[in-house]
């Protein structure tokens, strides 16, 4: 198991995962690292179904549906990357063009108004 500790029949999709990174860690065409044998056996399966806790009390007794959007302060800043995601310039503000530009609706437009980035 890896992730977050879920039973063997929900820990497929993150043994996949974890047997990856281990083994691109292990690669010596890429980081090359010692990686000593997981201490459990990994399983991946990517056609396992998932970890779903929100078919479960408490998840499945809340309100469903989309969110508001949530107020972003403008004091708090936004890391530089998000402006980057989202087609904007961090500097001057302007637009620039993106491949597919990140559009948070659940931070409202606050977010594409902000005017404060941190690195």
């Amino acid at each position: 198991m890896s992730g977050g500790g879920y039973s063997a029949a929900e820990s497929g999709l993150s043994d996949t995962a974890c047997d990856w990174m281990l083994r691109q860690l292990s690669d010596p065409g890429t980081v090359g690292l010692h990686v000593k044998p997981s201490p459990w056996p990994l399983k991946p399966d990517w056609f396992i179904v998932g970890h779903e806790p929100w078919k479960n009390i408490p998840f499945n007794v809340r309100p469903t549906g989309p969110r508001s959007p949530i107020p972003f302060p403008a004091s708090v800043g936004a890391h530089v990357s998000i402006a980057h995601k989202m087609g904007i310039d961090p500097v001057t503000g302007a637009p620039v063009p993106v491949t597919t530009p990140y559009v948070p609706t659940t931070l409202g437009a606050d977010l594409a108004n902000n005017r404060t980035w941190v690195s």
